[in-house]
């Protein structure tokens, strides 16, 4: 917790000394109820959308033993490798780029049409390969030792191309300072989670399992709880 914290309070000091001349930086106490209100509410979607980017892992600890959560967790880490890197990266760059054109609403949505089409036409190619590609590849490079991860991964690889639109959007609704919206929706997608997630895992792992088997999927054992919230997930995301 520590380290975060002192990064901000060393940014803040040096913003203050450096705009302190050319900017007043006095409290005006008339902002502060509606500057705190704004925070909070962006605040609290933050944490909210960050329980959501991790909640397939609490959830499935609950249900599974250790050995069904690591192969889960390692198909979590490999298919979220372009979302991290593309998706995480443009959606800081995009922020202030859409600020800047608050006050021309017309430029600003067609900026996010163009930076979404332009994310899409990277992330949704990524996001089929790595599906396309999961079988051969875990067995090429990961032998039999990871075969049970290989289900979840291609349902998570699956849900990255709707996860990558989300970033433009975020962007997009922090620019325009619509915090409330930000709020109410991952607060929604926590909602539908928590719903979908048990009952993927208590009622449906065993169809889930039966229906990859057919397509192909190994299915080994150790492999059912992961493939079935990994479905879960995608179809949350979608």
């Amino acid at each position: 917790v520590a380290p975060p914290i002192a990064t901000i309070a060393i940014r803040g000091v040096v913003y203050w000394l450096s705009v302190g001349r050319e900017i007043p930086l006095q409290v005006a106490p008339g902002s502060l109820r509606e500057v705190s209100r704004e925070f909070a509410l962006a605040g609290l979607g933050q944490y909210l959308n960050n329980i959501v980017m991790i909640l397939e892992i609490i959830v499935l600890g609950w249900f599974a033993n250790e050995v069904e959560l690591g192969y889960f967790a390692f198909a979590f880490q490999l298919a979220m490798q372009a979302n991290a890197v593309i998706a995480g990266q443009l959606g800081a760059v995009l922020q202030p780029i859409f600020g800047r054109l608050q006050v021309d609403a017309g430029r600003q949505i067609a900026a996010f049409l163009r930076s979404s089409r332009l994310l899409a036409a990277f992330a949704v190619p990524i996001a089929v390969t790595q599906a396309a590609v999961a079988v051969p590849l875990f067995d090429v490079v990961f032998g039999s030792k990871w075969q049970p991860s290989i289900g979840a991964f291609i349902a998570l690889s699956a849900a990255q191309g709707f996860m990558f639109a989300g970033a433009p959007a975020v962007a997009l609704l922090k620019a325009q300072g619509r915090f409330r919206a930000y709020l109410l929706w991952q607060a929604a997608q926590l909602a539908a989670s928590l719903l979908l997630f048990p009952v993927f895992l208590l009622y449906g792992a065993d169809a889930i399992a039966g229906v990859a088997a057919f397509a192909g999927i190994p299915v080994p054992e150790g492999a059912t709880l992961p493939l079935a919230i990994g479905c879960a997930s995608a179809l949350v995301w979608s």
